[in-house]
């Protein structure tokens, strides 16, 4: 009977090399362009747009942003091995998991829609294009095809439509800048990113001669399934509130002009999120396998990552701290005047995110699941609670102190009264003295 590790192999026997270089290659250059066009596109947007209306649409989208976690469910990972390990069940186990995001959706829904009854919303318009939004985000359920290419290795054909309808948006969004339409507009184009996507998943997998079979969903299947991945949703779920938390409370707190401020600086920093992704792809396989050699080489490789994360961090803080007000400038103008300090400051806590998305990952491997959402819940709450104690003291920059803090808090408390999470927090103090011990020895 072949084993679990030969039957993943298998789809890559079927696969000569130059298909599999292929198939890298045009994820590769999917995420380049996307970094590029995103880069360029979303500085033209906030220049031409300014901070007040600039603010207004990124309220929109963070607000429901902060619910896509219930249109995934986290299930994408339990997807993948699924299929790679049953290729004769691929349209029960694809009804199975569309149910769970179907469903997933209809919450995800229901508590944007809810919870946006009680905001305290500056101009009409935000409310409407907040249920808009929300509703066109359901086509994220139609992900699940996305992860039956990947898990094929046909990349190039979603990599391809992708592209296609990054471009359009680009040229859309360029169309209403250069006719100077109002921010609402970007909303709109926004929704047409989520359907578009949606219906070129639903048109490629029709194309390759397969169809969504909702009617072979068991409810026995989705209940594994669905306790399986509620871990991994919970962490995704609460990585997501951290990240956008601010926004919305900036937004309560000093209004749309300091939330877009906030938002142009913001997304200068997570442009560069890039880098931590592209270091762990790299080097966790090495790590997975040390697990299984000996506890001292991954114990080193295990540093060596944290180490790469704390310094490249730090490196780049740095660099941005330096730089910090001719790239507002250059970039944004004078209208964004100030949104250089929180950059300034906003650049320092990606060090934290870096070693935070490190950990969890490691948590993950090591089948401790539950110690994640048990930090990323304790950033989480502390994150909330000096957001509100020092925005309305120290505006925008004392969104990002608070995020920092947040940070520290938890890896204190935590490590005082947890024993797994405290070998945690004192890996980072031995990752950032890692590299003089390699030179020392």
């Amino acid at each position: 009977m072949p084993s679990i590790f030969n039957k993943i192999l298998a789809p890559l026997r079927k696969n000569s090399l130059q298909h599999l270089l292929a198939n890298m290659g045009h994820m590769v250059f999917e995420n380049v362009l996307k970094l590029f066009v995103g880069f360029f596109v979303s500085i033209w947007v906030a220049r031409e747009l300014g901070p007040e209306r600039f603010g207004h649409f990124n309220y929109v989208i963070s607000f429901c942003t902060l619910f896509a976690p219930f249109f995934v469910m986290g299930v994408d990972d339990l997807q993948t091995k699924e299929l790679v390990e049953k290729p004769k069940e691929t349209d029960e186990i694809m009804a199975n998991i569309l149910a769970i995001k179907i469903l997933g959706g209809i919450i995800g829904i229901t508590f944007c829609i809810g919870i946006s009854q009680f905001l305290q919303i500056e101009i009409d318009s935000i409310l409407p294009l907040i249920y808009l939004y929300s509703l066109f985000q359901f086509s994220k359920i139609f992900d699940v095809i996305n992860t039956w290419f990947l898990s094929q290795i046909k990349a190039k054909t979603v990599t391809v439509g992708r592209n296609i309808i990054l471009i359009l948006s680009a040229g859309l969004k360029a169309y209403c800048l250069l006719t100077q339409k109002d921010w609402n507009f970007f909303v709109y184009i926004s929704c047409f990113d989520l359907a578009a996507l949606g219906f070129f998943y639903l048109l490629a997998y029709r194309l390759e001669g397969k169809v969504l079979k909702p009617t072979l969903m068991t409810s026995k299947k989705m209940k594994t399934y669905f306790r399986t991945c509620l871990p991994l949703f919970m962490i995704l779920l609460f990585t997501m509130a951290i990240a956008k938390i601010d926004h919305l409370m900036i937004q309560d707190f000093l209004g749309s002009t300091e939330l877009g401020k906030y938002s142009a600086a913001v997304k200068l920093v997570d442009l560069w999120h890039f880098i931590p992704i592209a270091i762990v792809s790299t080097l966790f396989p090495r790590l997975i396998a040390a697990n299984q050699v000996s506890i001292s080489r991954y114990q080193n490789h295990k540093l060596t990552i944290l180490s790469l994360m704390f310094w490249s961090g730090t490196i780049f803080a740095l660099v941005v701290s330096l730089l910090s007000s001719p790239i507002i400038n250059l970039l944004y103008g004078q209208k964004y005047l100030g949104s250089d300090e929180i950059l300034k400051c906003y650049a320092w806590l990606a060090i934290f995110v870096f070693l935070t998305f490190v950990r969890v990952k490691i948590f993950l491997m090591q089948n401790r699941t539950y110690d994640g959402v048990l930090l990323l819940s304790i950033i989480l709450v502390h994150n909330v609670l000096f957001n509100y104690l020092l925005i309305p003291r120290y505006g925008t920059k004392g969104a990002v102190i608070a995020s920092i803090a947040a940070y520290l808090a938890a890896d204190i408390l935590l490590s005082i009264f947890h024993k797994n999470l405290r070998e945690s927090f004192k890996d980072i103090f031995r990752a950032t003295v890692h590299p003089l011990e390699k030179i020392r020895n």
